[in-house]
């Protein structure tokens, strides 16, 4: 791949003068194509040959997940369950700064990481299960799940500029109830 890049972006390099400038960004009316091609293909390339044992976009180190359920066994609660579920996850890498090498080349600064926030979110749900129609032949439960009833409900930042301005975000989860009926026959 790096042959071919080198090969193509040589020849870019030799007719650009001839090229006319144009975009592929409606709000930028000159954007030459060099580059274009050196932000969307070399750029990310040469980040890519520099990054072994570097952190990994969008990637995160450290994960858990706690799920927990308690049946009620007391007479007057038979039947009744409740739990919940947590999860953390450690801040991801969302981008890098550019400084310049020694032959006057951007490259990102792969030292240097931008930070994303970590994330923490929890879930509920409570039922019960084991009510009886018809003699034995028919069981009843039913179970109400309340899905990020803890969390941020903020914009998360997914990627940023390399001045550290953010480029993309996304849409947290949202907050969910789910109601669950089940017969057994």
């Amino acid at each position: 791949v790096r042959a071919y890049v080198d090969e193509y972006l040589g020849n870019l390099q030799r007719i650009t003068p001839q090229l006319l400038t144009g975009s592929r960004q409606p709000g930028q009316a000159t954007d030459p194509w060099l580059a274009t091609f050196r932000g969307a293909v070399v750029i990310p390339l040469e980040v890519a040959e520099r990054k072994p044992g570097t952190a990994a976009p969008e990637l995160v180190k450290w994960r858990w997940n706690l799920v927990n359920r308690y049946d009620f066994s007391a007479r007057v609660l038979k039947g009744l369950f409740v739990g919940g579920a947590l999860r953390w996850q450690d801040r991801a890498v969302v981008g890098y700064p550019y400084i310049t090498d020694t032959n006057g080349q951007l490259i990102a600064d792969l030292a240097k990481p931008y930070f994303g926030q970590t994330d923490f979110r929890g879930d509920a749900f409570i039922g019960f299960k084991g009510a009886q129609f018809f003699g034995r032949k028919l069981k009843w439960s039913v179970q109400l799940n309340v899905r990020n009833v803890i969390g941020d409900d903020g914009l998360i930042l997914a990627s940023v500029n390399p001045d550290g301005t953010p480029a993309a975000v996304r849409i947290p989860p949202e907050k969910a109830w789910l109601l669950s009926s089940t017969f057994q026959f």
